[in-house]
Parts: C-alpha cells; structure tokens; sequence
C-alpha cells in the first residue's frame, strides 16, 4: 500500500532514504491525483485523492480521464477478493481464516478481530484516509485471504474500488 505516514516511509524504504520530515498522517489517505493537459483539455493520468468532480469544479472547465490511466498496484503479501458484500460472503472460505476489509458495517460470520471498517458513518473521505492503514493492519494478521467490500462508485470510492480491482488481479 501506499505510505500515509513518516513510518510507512521508513517501513517501505528504511536506510534508502536519510531523512523523513514528519508532518502528519496524509489527511485524504490516497495517492495524489495526476492531472496533465492534451490539446488545451484537463486529463486525468492517475485517479487519486481529488476526485475528477472536485477538480472540474475548482478549475471550472471539462475534465476526462485519460483511457489507460495509471494506478500503481496494492502488493500484498496476502490474496485478496473483492466484490459486493453478499457476493464475498458467499465465498467458500473458513470464515474464521479471513480477513474483511468493509465499508460502514461489520459482519457476524467474520470474527471481529481479524475485520476493519473504513467508516462506521458511510463517509468516503474517511473511508480513504483509513484505507491503506487498514489493509496494512489486516495484512499483519495474515488471513488466508482478504475479503474488500467493494465501496459505493462515488467520489474517493472509485478510486479505492479501482486499487481493490488491481490488487485482487496482482493476487
């Protein structure tokens, strides 16, 4: 996942890197949005923390996203599913063996220790600033697979959507 912290910093690149300036935690908890310009239109490279809504917006002008877009993919040392809530339950898994990664709510069948939700309020903007942090956490607890509800296509859950879609493909 991507580093949101000075200490995924220096977990992903220890000694490579001499010094880390500390400012906080990345306040919308994605990678940067890549923006560039092609015969006086605004393309998006890489959906990332600014949605192509907000930008459009704030520049007051049409805004595309260019067709191969690039978005660097989760590696994750564990595998990964994602779907629809029912979808994933559906799976043939030992559900005490997995992980579940899900948007508002917790599952019964899943126990509690080995699930994380991104926001028990259904906000999208927290649900991304918690995102990598929890799919790091569930990582560390080393479920035979995790299962990432898929988030409403809006806004900051379109581009975790699509990071979920690419690592379950890397898996």
């Amino acid at each position: 996942p991507s580093p949101t912290c000075a200490q995924d910093v220096l977990d992903a690149f220890g000694a490579a890197v001499p010094y880390i300036l500390d400012g906080g935690s990345c306040t919308h908890g994605l990678d940067s949005t890549i923006v560039g310009f092609e015969e006086n239109e605004v393309v998006i490279h890489r959906m990332g923390a600014i949605s192509c809504t907000a930008l459009a917006d704030k520049l007051r002008c049409a805004v595309r996203v260019a067709e191969h877009s690039s978005v660097a993919p989760i590696r994750l040392q564990v595998p990964l599913r994602t779907g629809t809530r029912n979808a994933l339950l559906a799976l043939k898994y030992d559900k005490q063996q997995v992980g579940w990664l899900g948007f508002c709510t917790h599952v019964a069948a899943i126990p509690r220790a080995k699930q994380r939700i991104l926001s028990p309020k259904g906000d999208l903007s927290a649900a991304a600033s918690a995102f990598f942090g929890a799919l790091k956490e569930l990582e560390a607890l080393r479920p035979k697979v995790i299962l990432a509800e898929q988030l409403p296509p809006e806004g900051a859950g379109i581009v975790i959507n699509e990071r979920l879609r690419r690592a379950q493909q890397q898996a």
